[in-house]
């Protein structure tokens, strides 16, 4: 199995997604990394159309394969995959950011509405950016049927639990 990770919204987010890749990837056929544009430009916001072309474009969609991502990144994905350009074989996202997504008018009600990729969100108990409870709500609002919402104890949006975060996918990747 094939792995692509996408990470947050802000720089730092590039070495979190890298440290997640390399505690992954003896675990994997293949794993892949998308850097986004606005990383190394400096800007504040992702180009959210312009990632996903560029994941559609990087994605061999001949071979199976995970969407691990975290944040914004889960943005990426399910646009991509309600556009119908993508079809991972399963989801796991880290932090869904709801009212980051509202905040920055992110149409995040239809890209999630009626996701049928089978999808494994961790979220912290109480997460500033979305609370586990508000995600749930959310989830259930759209009609997203084929997920599973692991709350973990935290308050930040950080997921700095990667052993934890490797164990998990590992165990529910197969």
């Amino acid at each position: 199995m094939n792995l692509i990770l996408l990470g947050g919204n802000g720089v730092d987010n590039k070495d979190w997604i890298e440290e997640i890749e390399l505690i992954l990837k003896p675990y994997f056929k293949s794993t892949q990394i998308q850097y986004y544009d606005h990383w190394k430009s400096g800007t504040e916001l992702i180009n959210l159309n312009k990632e996903v072309d560029k994941l559609i474009k990087n994605i061999n969609l001949k071979a199976k394969y995970i969407i691990f991502a975290k944040s914004v990144g889960s943005l990426v994905a399910t646009k991509a995959i309600f556009d119908e350009k993508i079809l991972p074989i399963k989801c796991f996202f880290v932090g869904v950011p709801v009212h980051w997504a509202y905040k920055h008018n992110f149409d995040i009600n239809k890209w999630f509405k009626n996701l049928k990729v089978p999808l494994t969100i961790i979220q912290h108990t109480n997460d500033p950016i979305t609370s586990a409870k508000e995600l749930k709500i959310f989830l259930k609002a759209e009609g997203v049927i084929n997920y599973n919402l692991v709350e973990w104890p935290g308050n930040d949006h950080f997921y700095k639990e990667l052993d934890r975060i490797k164990t998990f996918v590992i165990n529910t990747a197969k």
